[in-house]
C-alpha cells in the first residue's frame, strides 16, 4: 500500500507537469510536493518503529537535497514541516515506544535537524551567490575583450570610412 501511494503521488505530479510547451513550473508546486514527500517519510517512520526507525535519517537526506536545490527558504520550510510531522508521528507511538526526554533522544534529533537546515540553507545561499558573481565576472571579461579588440583593430581605410 505504501509503495502504491508513492507511485500514485509521483504519477499525479508527472501528469500535472506534463504539458507540451510548459517551460516554467508553478512556484507553489515545489512546496506541495515537498510536503507530500515528507508526509510519506513520516508514514514510513510510523510503520517502522517510531523513535527507533532506521528511516529517521531519510529526513536529513531529504532536507539536504532540497535545501541545496531550492535554497534557504525551502530549508526552513522543510525544518518547520519536520517539526510538525515528527511530533505528530511521535504522538501516535504506543506507550511502550514513547521515551520521556527533554533534550535527550528526540529533542536532540530536532535540534540537530534545525542546525542542518540552517547550515545547509546558508551553504546553498553561498553557492548561489558565488554562481551569480561568476556570471558577472564572465560578462566583465567579455566586455573587456571586446573593448581591447576594438582598440587593437586596424584603423579603417579611407574607402571604409566613406561607407
Amino acid at each position: 500500500e505504501l509503495a502504491l501511494g508513492a507511485v500514485l503521488m509521483t504519477a499525479a505530479e508527472a501528469i500535472y507537469l506534463w504539458k507540451p510547451g510548459r517551460t516554467k513550473i508553478p512556484r507553489w508546486l515545489k512546496y506541495v510536493t515537498v510536503f507530500g514527500d515528507m508526509t510519506f517519510i513520516s508514514i514510513v517512520i510510523t510503520l517502522t518503529g517510531y523513535t527507533h526507525s532506521p528511516f529517521f535519517f531519510v529526513y536529513f537526506v531529504f532536507l539536504i537535497s532540497n535545501c541545496l536545490r531550492y535554497g534557504l527558504l525551502m530549508s526552513l520550510f522543510v525544518a518547520g514541516v519536520f517539526n510538525v510531522l515528527y511530533v505528530f508521528v511521535l504522538g501516535f507511538a504506543p506507550e511502550a515506544e514513547r521515551q520521556a526526554s527533554v533534550l535527550g533522544g528526540e529533542g536532540l534529533k530536532i535540534v540537530a535537524f534545525w542546525g542542518v537546515a540552517l547550515y545547509g540553507g546558508a551553504i546553498s545561499a553561498r553557492i548561489r551567490r558565488q554562481g551569480s558573481q561568476l556570471r558577472v565576472y564572465e560578462e566583465t571579461i567579455r566586455e573587456q575583450r571586446a573593448r581591447i579588440a576594438s582598440l587593437t583593430a586596424p584603423p579603417p581605410t579611407a574607402e571604409e570610412a566613406d561607407i
